[in-house]
């Protein structure tokens, strides 16, 4: 018999089963039914492999062992439970979930509002602003404030030398402050990886042009947003 192992003969030899003489002299002679067979092995080693295995395999086998031996042909139901449940696991290794479809919708922003909500782009000396963030699904987030001499410094997290938790949602305010004197530029910066303060500001400052944060700003492995406050004097 020429044909090539069956889905289902192949999960019997992955789960350690064997096939009659005719098959098995098959798979002897078959380099492609070998191939199939190693590569099964291998995704269900790595499946073993993962945390979560002895717990979702406890929940499979939660009912009382059966003290006999179930023949082929009434074990292919359970056989095929058991290979949809191991390819769901194997799915998840193989192919997670792409970037994107984990992140937020939408784009970082780094925004100033009035107490009441209101975007702002111009205030007076003494003005009470609050900082928001959207940090679109990246898990560290970093304001820095680049004033009228290029001079740049950490305006959040207020303590620390790295970026903070980002907060969720598309404009979540982290903090409100007082206007001083003084036109000052915000930039946000999101990333997967917790930021060094110095780090950020090299490369920030490394991206002026003419002592201007240039917009959009493009700072390699992270999301930027910017925002500019005109104080007026």
């Amino acid at each position: 018999m020429a044909d090539h192992l069956s889905a289902l003969e192949l999960d019997v030899m992955v789960s350690g089963g064997a096939l009659n003489a005719e098959r098995s002299g098959h798979v002897s002679s078959c380099a492609d039914c070998k191939q199939r067979i190693d590569q099964e092995r291998a995704a269900a080693d790595a499946v073993r492999m993962q945390p979560q295995f002895n717990a979702t395999l406890a929940k499979l086998t939660a009912q009382k062992p059966v003290a006999k031996v179930i023949p082929l042909h009434r074990r292919a139901p359970v056989l095929f439970t058991l290979a949809l449940a191991a390819a769901a696991v194997i799915v998840l290794i193989v192919n997670p979930p792409k970037d994107d479809e984990t992140r937020l919708k939408g784009n970082a922003s780094v925004e100033l509002l009035s107490e009441a909500n209101q975007a702002v782009r111009a205030a007076h000396v003494g003005d009470r602003l609050q900082l928001a963030l959207g940090a679109a699904g990246r898990p560290y987030a970093m304001v820095l404030g680049i004033d009228e001499r290029g001079q740049i410094d950490l305006l959040w997290p207020q303590t620390g030398h790295r970026s903070g938790p980002a907060p969720r949602g598309a404009r979540t305010v982290v903090t409100r402050f007082e206007v001083t004197q003084g036109s000052i530029t915000l930039v946000g910066l999101f990333s997967e990886q917790p930021l060094e303060v110095q780090d950020a500001s090299r490369a920030v400052s490394g991206a002026l042009h003419e002592g201007k944060v240039p917009v959009p700003l493009e700072l390699p492995g992270l999301a930027t947003a910017v925002a500019h406050l005109e104080v007026a004097k």
